[in-house]
C-alpha cells in the first residue's frame, strides 16, 4: 500500500513537471514574453526634483495689483474723525449728494460736512484704506461690468448708483443702498459690516471700518 501511495505522487509530480514544460515551449506564449519589456534599472539614477509648488498670490491673475499702497494726498487730512461705513451711511441718508456737501458728526458729536467725490468716493477707489495692504474695491469692481463681481462697477459715482447685477454698462442693475429701507438692511452695509468687502479684509478689523478723518467742522 505503502508503494502505491508514493507510485501516486510521483505521477503527479512528473505530470506537473511535463505540463509546465509544455507551457513553456508553447509558441505563443514565447512571443508574448518577447512583447514584455523586461524593466531595467539605471546604475546610479538619480530621479529629477519635482518644481516647488507656486504660493499663492493676494491678487487674482486677471487682476493687477496696485501700484500704489498709500492713501491719496488729499485723503484722510480732514478735521472730523469717523468710521468708514458711518460715513457712507450720512451720505446716505443725505440722498447721496454727487456735489453737494453733506452733513454728519464726528465720533465726538461734533457738527461736520463733508463731499462725496473727496471724502466717500475714495473709500471705494484708493487702496490701503480699509486695512494695511487692502486693494481698492474698484480693482475687483471695474468699469467692465460684465466681468466685475456681483456686475458690479465702483468706479466713479453713477456706476456705484447703478448697482449690482447690471446687464451692461447701459442699465441699472439692483440697489445697493437700500433705498426706502432701513440702511442697515442694504447690500453694501451687509458686505461691510460682514468684513466681506474689499477682498482680504482681516476678521479682527472693526465692523465698520477704520476710523477716518474727512471734511470740516460746521
Amino acid at each position: 500500500m505503502k508503494y502505491r501511495v508514493f507510485a501516486a505522487i510521483a505521477a503527479v509530480f512528473i505530470v506537473q513537471i511535463l505540463v509546465l514544460t509544455f507551457l513553456w515551449a508553447s509558441p505563443s506564449l514565447k512571443a508574448e514574453r518577447a512583447r514584455t519589456p523586461v524593466p531595467t534599472r539605471t546604475p546610479n539614477y538619480t530621479p529629477t526634483p519635482l518644481p516647488p509648488t507656486p504660493i499663492p498670490t493676494l491678487f487674482p491673475a486677471n487682476l493687477a495689483a496696485p501700484t500704489e499702497m498709500v492713501s491719496q494726498v488729499n485723503y484722510d487730512k480732514g478735521q472730523c474723525q469717523i468710521a468708514a461705513l458711518d460715513l457712507i451711511a450720512a451720505w446716505v441718508q443725505a440722498g447721496k449728494p454727487e456735489q453737494a456737501g453733506f452733513d454728519f458728526r464726528d465720533t465726538s458729536g461734533r457738527a461736520c460736512q463733508a463731499a462725496f467725490p473727496s471724502d466717500v468716493l475714495p473709500l471705494f477707489t484708493q487702496p490701503n484704506i480699509w486695512f494695511s495692504g487692502a486693494i481698492a474695491c474698484a480693482t475687483c469692481h471695474s468699469s467692465d461690468v460684465k466681468e466685475a463681481p456681483m456686475n458690479l462697477s465702483l468706479i466713479d459715482y453713477a456706476n456705484i448708483l447703478a448697482g449690482s447685477q447690471r446687464k451692461d454698462d447701459a442699465t441699472a442693475g439692483q440697489d445697493i443702498f437700500g433705498t426706502g429701507a432701513p440702511w442697515e438692511k442694504s447690500k453694501l452695509y451687509f458686505m461691510i459690516v460682514n468684513h466681506l468687502m474689499p477682498v482680504g479684509r482681516p476678521a479682527n478689523s472693526p465692523n465698520k471700518g477704520p476710523d477716518i478723518y474727512v471734511g470740516n467742522f460746521k
